[in-house]
């Protein structure tokens, strides 16, 4: 592809100083914080990761003897991979023609340019923003977005397997919105049979709560208006003590409720509207029960950048392999 230099007007003398450029804000890939259970050097099909669980029941405690009882259970969990590719080159002589024209070198032979930095890390952030939608928001079943069919993320495969803990409160799968939200919340972190008491095992395993920033936002909006001024919502008298802007513990709870970017409802796709089964979605298990995997930490950070002689152009180019799975998908609680 060449540059698109359509909304372009021809040469005139315009700031072309990299510091005044205007770069649109991109929501990064937020959640790969929150994540602890990261795999890597897994590329490809059904790699296997092992599990184990063990039983221990009591038995009577007089007289001598050895009697076994209990069982130890070895069983594997599947995680794929699949491979992603992002590449584009642009020919460098397309800017001599509008003010871009100040941004390359003075010689005939243009293979180097000032602004490659600013290309590519805006690339990069394209893709930390789509990788980390993909993750949750990812079903193989979409048409409409590159990055979501490429793997079912964490939704589709909770959804799948059938045996979550749904959340119902405030009716199942509606938007989340002032009249609603604290009635979802609120069964969600302490009901019995539809929320997180149902398995407290939760609860034991560091829990947190992943949400839109859109439904954070209008949660946090809802426990203004009904005046719980004293709920530590990212500041230094949360749990951990610790400001966070997008972090919150509800009140009189100790589940942390964080606010990602990759469930918010309003997340863009490269054609039409994101689908309705992935929007105002809550979560919440422990984090190390949400597997990603990758063939390397760099994954979506190493990349390269070429002049091509054979071609007269810039190249650049990132791959990396991507998978996700959750581990018990029966100690997820979901809205």
């Amino acid at each position: 592809m060449a540059f698109d230099k359509s909304a372009i007007s021809t040469w005139n003398n315009e700031i072309a100083d990299r510091s005044e450029w205007i770069l649109k804000p991109i929501l990064g890939a937020t959640s790969m914080r929150y994540l602890t259970n990261k795999k890597f050097g897994i590329q490809g099909q059904n790699v296997l990761l092992p599990n184990i669980e063990s039983t221990a029941p009591a038995q009577g405690g007089y007289g001598c003897g050895f009697t076994t009882s209990g069982t130890t259970t070895l069983t594997q969990t599947t995680i794929t991979t699949v491979p992603f590719t992002v590449q584009e080159q642009v020919c460098i002589r397309d800017l001599h023609q509008i003010f871009t024209v100040q941004t390359l070198p003075n010689k005939s032979l243009l293979n180097s340019w000032e602004m490659v930095d600013v290309w590519v890390n805006r690339k990069l952030a394209q893709v930390a923003r789509k990788a980390g939608q993909a993750l949750w928001q990812g079903r193989t079943t979409f048409t409409n977005d590159t990055w979501l069919k490429l793997q079912n993320g964490f939704i589709q495969t909770i959804d799948a397997a059938a045996n979550e803990i749904i959340v119902t409160g405030g009716g199942a799968g509606t938007a989340i919105t002032t009249s609603n939200v604290r009635t979802i919340f609120e069964e969600a972190m302490n009901n019995a049979t539809t929320g997180v008491f149902k398995v407290p095992e939760i609860l034991a395993r560091n829990p947190i709560c992943f949400c839109g920033q859109d439904t954070f936002a209008t949660l946090r909006l809802k426990l203004m208006q009904d005046n719980f001024y004293h709920v530590p919502i990212g500041n230094a008298d949360s749990p951990d003590g610790a400001f966070k802007q997008w972090e919150m513990y509800y009140p009189g709870g100790t589940i942390k409720i964080v606010g990602i970017p990759e469930l918010n409802s309003s997340n863009p796709t490269e054609t039409g509207a994101l689908p309705a089964q992935v929007k105002n979605r809550i979560i919440i298990t422990y984090q190390d029960n949400l597997i990603v995997g990758m063939n390397s930490e760099g994954d979506l950070t190493q990349f390269e950048v070429w002049y091509s002689q054979d071609d007269d152009v810039m190249k650049m180019s990132l791959r990396g392999f991507m998978g996700v799975q959750v581990i018990h998908t029966d100690l997820v609680v979901t809205y």
